[in-house]
């Protein structure tokens, strides 16, 4: 039934705990595991005029585009060591890692790669602070016509 599983990471611990469900998921069904890290852009590399000085403006501009390739080479780096686990345990898994705003690009990914299942986790956010905040997984699982398997976080 499910053959591609996609779990969305962050880098924190809240989103690594769907990755264990997402395992036993692969295991159970002999599914491949994807793993995607997105990295948002920062706003300063597409500013037009971070100030009125060019000199400085570009000099702004190329600071910010080397933060961002520093966080993608990271987000790799991160990836590699999440999916370790898995190819030991004969897991096939891939890695991606992309750019941009992360609800947008994880549906847009589990287009891309015919994702059958998006696993992921929810920091446990809600109310006001959902509404403040906005929600990655929430996101998803509003604008994706895929089913979204939700973990919780763990109390």
């Amino acid at each position: 039934m499910y053959q591609r599983i996609l779990v969305p990471l962050d880098g924190s611990e809240a989103a690594q705990a769907a990755l264990s469900h997402a395992q036993a998921l692969a295991v159970a069904l002999g599914a491949t595991v994807h793993l995607l890290q997105v990295v948002s852009q920062a706003d300063e590399v597409d500013a037009p005029g971070v100030t009125d000085n060019p000199q400085a403006s570009e000099s702004a501009r190329d600071l910010a585009r080397r933060f961002l390739a520093t966080n993608l080479a990271e987000a790799r780096e991160y990836l590699m060591q999440m999916v370790a686990p898995l190819t030991r345990e004969g897991i096939r898994a891939e890695i991606a890692v992309w750019e941009g705003p992360p609800g947008d690009k994880i549906v847009e990914y589990a287009q891309q790669r015919g994702i059958d299942l998006i696993v992921m986790s929810t920091r446990g956010r809600g109310g006001i602070q959902r509404l403040l905040l906005g929600s990655v997984t929430d996101r998803v699982v509003r604008s994706s016509a895929l089913p979204v398997l939700v973990i919780p976080p763990a109390e």
